[in-house]
Parts: C-alpha cells; sequence; structure tokens
C-alpha cells in the first residue's frame, strides 16, 4: 500500500481499537465477507432501480457484476480529505487564532503524534489562501490532527471547565 492509504492502514481508529485488516474489524478498510459496509437495508435491484432513474444514470449500474455492495463510504476521501481539513481549520482559528496561538497549536499536534507513535510531517498549519479557511495537509495528518484536537479539548474541559488556551 502506498501513501495515505498505508498510513490509514497502520493507525489506531478510535472506535476500533488497532486497525487490524482482518475478518472481524469494523474498520472500513476490512474487505472480508464480515464487513459492516457490505450490510444494507436496500436491495440491489431498489439501489439499481433509483440509480437508473436518475436523469444521467452512472454507467457503473449498467456494468455485468456490479452490486450496491461494491459501494461503500471512503473515508479517506470524504472525511479526511474532504470536509475535515475545513472543519479543522475553522475550529483551529476559533480556538487558538491566527499567527503565534497557530503555531504552538501545531507544535502541540506534533508532540501529542509523536508521543503516541505517529508522525506528522507538517511544520506548521498552514491555511488555504481561499475565502475559507482549510488545512493543508495529507489525509492522515488530518485525521490524527483531529484526533489531537478532540483530545485536547477533552483534557482542557476536564482540567479547567473551559476550551481557552
Amino acid at each position: 500500500m502506498k501513501g495515505d492509504l498505508k498510513w490509514l492502514a497502520s493507525t489506531e481508529d478510535p472506535r476500533d481499537g488497532a486497525t487490524l485488516l482482518v475478518s472481524g474489524s469494523t474498520h472500513y478498510l476490512n474487505v472480508y465477507d464480515d464487513s459492516g459496509w457490505r450490510f444494507s437495508d436496500e436491495s440491489q435491484t431498489e439501489f439499481c432501480s433509483t440509480m437508473q432513474s436518475l436523469p444521467s444514470p452512472p454507467p457503473l449500474v449498467y456494468m455485468d457484476g456490479f452490486t450496491n455492495a461494491l459501494v461503500f463510504d471512503d473515508t479517506l476521501h470524504v472525511a479526511w480529505r474532504g470536509f475535515a481539513a475545513d472543519f479543522l481549520a475553522s475550529c483551529l482559528i476559533l480556538i487558538f487564532g491566527k499567527g503565534v496561538g497557530l503555531q504552538r497549536a501545531c507544535e502541540n499536534a506534533g508532540l501529542w503524534a509523536r508521543a503516541r507513535g505517529y508522525s506528522l510531517s507538517i511544520d506548521e498549519f498552514s491555511l488555504s489562501d481561499d475565502k475559507f479557511p482549510s488545512v493543508n495537509a495529507k489525509g492522515y495528518e488530518i485525521k490524527i490532527c483531529c484526533t489531537w484536537l478532540a483530545a485536547w479539548l477533552q483534557s482542557m474541559l476536564s482540567a479547567t471547565g473551559d476550551i481557552s488556551p
């Protein structure tokens, strides 16, 4: 495996414990028959009927061998490379501000990650130049930073009852 997929497959998922690509794992990368994403309330017939009724049905639904069990949540691209980068940046700015506060947050995240055996290649939380904030980082790093931020918020609330840095 390469890139983010390699890192995601080797990290610990807070809901699933260690990411084990074995039968019985609830992680979305589990490709075995017992994987949760394989089960759907919607039958193949219902799914294909819905897709085929669209103004521009995806050609995929007409392919021999296609089944809706092949379509599952791609957490890497939907969450970590999708909305999570924007969400993380917005949270960081609201909590830590820009400039020095943001740099301290990045250093904190790096220390937290290293203490848990993870590595971050980002030296600073660099934000996009677009009209909305977004952290420029790999999906793996967004996942680690979101996990760090959740842990940081929990520790601040437990210790002080406040989330001010």
